[in-house]
Order: structure tokens, then sequence, then C-alpha cells
């Protein structure tokens, strides 16, 4: 599937979705690795994840991250950085629903993930989170206006020049402000 790239300033709805956004690549960009060669073949991290939200609308996000600052010592995407976008594209989807439910003041963690690696990729990642479907979105925000907090799960695609390289599954917490502060 081809997806046209627009700008994500442009995109975006919400400023507090966009400084959200910006938080969550400040605390992950440390830990995303490109490769560098030290003395004695060692490499190291030393570059950002880089990515760019490419396509947000109400019922998708793809977000796409390059090779150069993503490279493993193999020179195909680092899965540690696959895993990232991945988690971004799925945080972001329900964020952004989130922010459009009125009366809600919760925050959304990750509480737990996993990815399947199809195949190297070689080139840049995309990954494209689709909005749950009706009624998985409508119990999740019954369950958050009752309780307070919900948890709902969501599937990430990874592609790399249109291929199917990977499959994250996560479930997300939407806790209240007042837990995590």
């Amino acid at each position: 599937m081809s997806v046209r790239r627009s700008n994500c300033r442009s995109t975006l709805r919400s400023a507090t979705f966009v400084a959200a956004w910006l938080a969550m690549l400040a605390l992950a960009a440390p830990t995303m690795a490109a490769a560098q060669t030290q003395p004695g073949g060692r490499e190291r991290a030393r570059a950002a994840l880089t990515p760019e939200v490419f396509q947000q609308v109400d019922a998708m996000v793809a977000t796409a991250a390059p090779l150069e600052p993503n490279v493993n010592h193999h020179r195909t995407f680092f899965g540690g950085s696959a895993a990232t976008l991945a988690t971004l594209a799925a945080w972001a989807m329900t964020e952004e629903k989130l922010l459009a439910e009125k009366g809600l003041d919760v925050h959304l963690v990750i509480q737990r993930s996993t990815m399947e690696y199809l195949e190297p990729a070689a080139t840049e990642v995309e990954a494209e989170c689709h909005a749950p479907n009706n009624e998985d979105w409508d119990r999740f925000i019954r369950t958050i206006r009752r309780r307070g907090k919900a948890r709902i799960d969501l599937a990430v695609e990874l592609r790399a020049k249109g291929a199917h390289v990977g499959s994250f599954q996560g479930s997300f917490l939407a806790l209240p402000v007042k837990s995590i502060y």
C-alpha cells in the first residue's frame, strides 16, 4: 500500500499532541542506535531515530524513519529502532484519538509489546497503525469514564519498499494524570 507523504505539522490537529510527540522522541533519542565504528571494530550508539509522521487521519497513523541513523552491524535497519517506530505509530494513533474525546484527563503509556521481525530491511522503514474498531474504542472510552483508566491493544505493520518486514502488538494504558505525577 502506498501512502502519500504530507507535512507533519499541517496534519496533526493539536499543539498538545505535537508537544507530547516531541517529548516522546526526546526520551527515545538517546537509546536509538546507529553504527559508528570505534577502534577495535566496536560499534556504539551515535544518532537518533529521526522519525517523521507522514500521514495522520482519523483511522490511521503512518510513521517512517530512514536507514542511515538506524543501521545495525549488518547494514540493515536496527531492530530496536523498528520497535520504537512501531510503538510511536501506535501511541500517536491512540493519543490523537484520546485528544478528540472531551473531558478525559489521562496519560497514555505502553504496558507491554511484542515485535516479530519477518525479514531484514535495508532501506527506510514505515510503520502503519490503524485505529481499533469502533466497538473496542467505545469500550476503551467507557472504561476510562467509569474507572478512570483502561487498556487497549493495537497492531502495527512495518514495511520497507512495500514489503511486509515486521509486526508489532502493543497494549497501551490510559491512566489518570494524578497517578503518573
